[in-house]
């Protein structure tokens, strides 16, 4: 019998070797791809407990503190405390650090943007008469604004009186006057600047973020205190100021050279009625004075040198520092010169609202809600406090004691809002004609009420801020869990216990472990559309639910396809077996020895098959880190296919395959429809190959559009895209895989099919038919199965996605392509094997004729 088994094999080997490839191929791949997916989800797991927790676990807020936009989207804005009103007092506060669980609780308390330090700056003393045009600017990184008119100023050459009479004199605006014209050198005081301050507790705020604030807690020395008796008694709060704040202010100066010498300067007093001992600001305010200096606005310059200075890194918050230019415009701290400067705005501040985002669609809208000197601001802003003179008693005075420094920003996967330190960079991307624009960065503008939030630039102690906030001023406070070190179920469970417990006490409780930043596209009245990062609640459970989904959906459906082809290609066996069936029963073999014998052939390919996946798992094994568990997927599929295989050849073998005639409705066509019939004359065949090429569409489509669609869903966050990015080599292995299979299939398939016509092809040829007329029937006859089978699969594969994923729309990129894909293979894989045929047929009319 195994020499009968050998010699069959033998004389159908075309089939039978595409049989043991087609078979080989699935005990190969789909081990490998099972083994991907797992891996996949192992890495996945892996990533989320390694990155999955930020600095702290639970952001707990007053009841209604969240927007509409954390409530539609489940996102948080990063700057969460440019704004807040309170909500949480103190002794709630303690009670939540008291909780059995907590390891740090960090309050937090914003308390408005605070006016800064009076400052000013010198420039360089000229050596002759000089005309000096000034104004103050600010940005927001995309455009400039001003703030302040241009001014203008000179210095006016004249003959000096040791002791008595300077080089200069001066003239300036009315608005430059009082610092222009009574200080050597020129001299300019620059606008307010404002700056956010923010109460913390020194202790779990170090806890926290690893920063230093202890001098908080220092006593203040008796010199400090002195410094302060102009305050009257009102509380001394100690501050930490930002080292490096960025406070964009911008000076823009021209200078002029003038041809004026003392004679010139002289006629000029005595157009005012002054001698060479008076002063032009002694007739400043005068309709004569203003008269002079616009004519001298107006007089000719010898040289102009037009100067920006950028003051950004060198401002301070809460202190003056004496600054200077120089003649090469280099910007210096100021050691030569006295400068003008006064604490007396520090209790003057502002309180900024929330920005009111409109949600349209997949974006946001904000407007303007006014302008402050002509710049465009997006929060109501309200004023608070004073300064001395506007009201009858300071409420408090700020001292810093120290600064503390926060370092460069560093792009982390899991996002654990501060709120107060660094934030991410917010990028203008079209402009406001909707143009799409290199990415630029925005800044926030020198006042509050700006779109871009600003980090804090001083922190006090949360029980200095009841002063300024009264007896509920904490807006949120940061938890961290103890006893956690990687996030895994187990901890998540721990954080929702205790969030739990906290929303009992009546605060809006956010989960933030397990968060991670997105950027948001916001549409800004007067800037255009920007990029921000909002932190997305629970990314790393959406992520974990998104592939698990996809890697169970994925995985049945290769095991289905597996099963499907092995069994439609036993199908195909068994047809091409008819004629040698119908053969054993004329010759009187039993039923009994036909079913054994045919198994024992069924059996031969299967263990030839096994082998030899075998051999190419253990090659890739060698050259790849492909675990060994994949031999125990490999024979576990053997097993079960080949069992079932065995166990249904023989009730499949016992049916008796009756050929039915064709249809009189189908025999009634004209002959330009014929195709018709001969795809019904092969049915038997035709059935087996559609259902294979309809279940690889289905493959197809539901796999390119279900890792589409969770690479779309998780994308959106960074700790997504990093997690893709380090699974990106099993979606790769996955595509290949279901390539692999559907590619084999498809010339499997088409090679068996053809193959069973192929002496009908050589008589076609024989009787006069060229190529071209072989290859457009046969490819008519395959032409209308196949499209019915791909539509079909496509069609069943993208409902049963839309169904899973509950998706309103699917890209039809996804769709389409495979489906051209399919088609032109199709085509180009018949045209081989009638090419093959017909090639084959006229060798062997050659041989014949010699």
């Amino acid at each position: 019998m195994f020499r009968l088994i050998l010699r069959s094999l033998w004389q159908q080997k075309g089939m039978t070797l595409m049989f043991i490839l087609a078979f080989t191929l699935i005990l190969t791949t789909v081990p490998l791809a099972l083994m991907s997916l797992k891996e996949m989800i192992t890495q996945i797991q892996d990533d989320i407990t390694q990155y999955g927790r930020g600095s702290y676990d639970i952001l707990v807020r007053p009841q209604g503190a969240r927007n509409t936009v954390e409530q539609t989207w489940g996102v948080v804005e990063e700057n969460y405390l440019g704004a807040g009103r309170g909500g949480i007092s103190l002794a709630e506060w303690q009670k939540i650090k008291n909780i059995e669980g907590v390891e740090v609780a960090a309050p937090v308390a914003s308390l408005g943007y605070f006016t800064g330090i009076t400052k000013s700056y010198a420039l360089w003393m000229p050596e002759q008469s000089i005309r000096i045009t000034h104004q103050f600017l600010t940005t927001n990184g995309i455009q400039r604004y001003p703030l302040t008119e241009p001014l203008t100023g000179l210095f006016l050459e004249q003959e000096p009186v040791a002791g008595y009479i300077d080089q200069f004199d001066r003239l300036a605006d009315e608005e430059l006057a009082d610092q222009f014209v009574m200080w050597d050198p020129p001299l300019f005081v620059m606008p307010p600047t404002y700056h956010l301050l923010v109460g913390i507790d020194p202790d779990e705020e170090e806890k926290l973020t690893g920063i230093s604030f202890q001098d908080l807690n220092r006593p203040l020395t008796p010199d400090e205190e002195i410094i302060y008796e102009f305050a009257q008694g009102a509380p001394i709060i100690k501050v930490l100021k930002l080292k490096d704040p960025h406070v964009p202010l911008l000076a823009e100066i021209t200078l002029e050279t003038l041809d004026i010498g003392p004679e010139e300067t002289l006629a000029f007093k005595q157009q005012l009625g002054l001698n060479h001992e008076d002063l032009f600001m002694f007739e400043q305010g005068s309709e004569a004075y203003r008269n002079l200096l616009a004519e001298l606005k107006r007089y000719p310059a010898l040289t102009q040198e037009t100067w920006t200075f950028d003051f950004s890194p060198y401002l301070d918050p809460f202190e003056s520092i004496p600054l200077r230019v120089d003649q090469e415009g280099n910007i210096l701290k100021n050691d030569q010169y006295s400068m003008f400067s006064h604490h007396g705005l520090s209790a003057r501040f502002f309180i900024a609202d929330p920005i009111d985002y409109q949600v349209h669609g997949d974006t946001l809208k904000v407007n303007q809600v006014g302008t402050m000197g002509g710049i465009p601001v997006y929060r109501q802003v309200e004023q608070q406090g004073g300064r001395l003179g506007e009201v009858d008693k300071l409420p408090f005075v700020l001292h810093p004691v120290g600064e503390y420094e926060i370092g460069e920003r560093q792009e982390e996967l899991a996002a654990s809002p501060l709120g107060i330190y660094q934030l991410a960079p917010v990028q203008l991307i079209k402009n406001l004609q909707g143009e799409e624009v290199e990415p630029k960065e925005v800044l926030p503008t020198i006042l509050p009420g700006s779109f871009v939030p600003s980090p804090a630039h001083g922190v006090i102690s949360i029980f200095d801020a009841e002063l300024i906030k009264g007896e509920r001023p904490i807006d949120a406070i940061r938890i961290r869990v103890s006893g956690i070190t990687t996030y895994d179920k187990q901890a998540e469970e721990k954080i929702k216990h205790i969030a739990g417990q906290i929303a009992q006490m009546g605060f809006e409780v956010d989960i933030v472990a397990g968060a991670s930043h997105q950027q948001v596209e916001v549409e800004v009245q007067g800037l255009g559309v920007v990029t921000q990062p909002w932190t997305t609640l629970g990314a790393a459970a959406r992520i974990v639910e998104g592939w698990n989904l996809s890697t169970l959906a994925m995985t049945l459906l290769f095991v289905a396809i597996s099963y499907f082809y092995l069994f439609n290609r036993f199908l195909y066996w068994r047809v091409t077996k008819r004629k040698e069936l119908e053969l054993l029963h004329q010759l009187g073999w039993a039923r009994q020895t036909i079913r054994r014998y045919f198994r024992c052939e069924l059996l031969c390919l299967l263990l030839l098959a096994l082998v030899l996946s075998g051999l190419g798992l253990a090659v890739i094994q060698q050259t790849s880190n492909v675990p060994s568990v994949v031999y125990i997927l490999h024979s576990g599929l053997w097993l079960s296919s080949s069992g079932a295989l065995l166990v249904a050849a023989g009730p499949l073998l016992s049916k008796k395959m009756a050929v039915k005639p064709v249809p009189t409705w189908i025999r009634g066509f004209p002959p330009a429809l014929g195709t018709l019939k001969s795809v019904w004359f092969y049915r038997a065949f035709l059935t087996s190959s559609f259902m294979q090429l309809l279940m690889v569409s289905i493959l197809s489509a539901f796999l390119l559009l279900t890792i589409n669609e969770t690479i779309s869903q998780t994308n959106v966050t960074v700790l997504g895209q990093y997690i893709n990015m380090q699974i990106k080599d099993s979606h790769v292995l996955i595509l290949l895989s279901a390539c692999m299979i559907v590619l084999v299939t498809l010339i499997e398939t088409l090679m068996t099919l053809l193959s069973i016509r192929q002496r009908e092809v050589e008589t076609l040829q024989a009787v006069g038919w060229k190529r071209k007329h072989i290859f457009r029937t046969l490819a008519g006859e395959v032409s209308i199965w196949s499209i019915a089978a791909i539509i079909l699969g496509h069609f069943i594969g993208t409902t049963l996605f839309v169904l899973v994923y509950n998706v309103s729309h699917v890209s039809l990129v996804y769709v389409l392509l495979p489906m051209i894909l399919y088609y032109s293979s199709i085509l180009m894989i018949t045209f081989m094997v009638v090419y093959s045929f017909t090639k084959r047929r006229l060798h062997v009319s050659l041989a014949k004729g010699l």
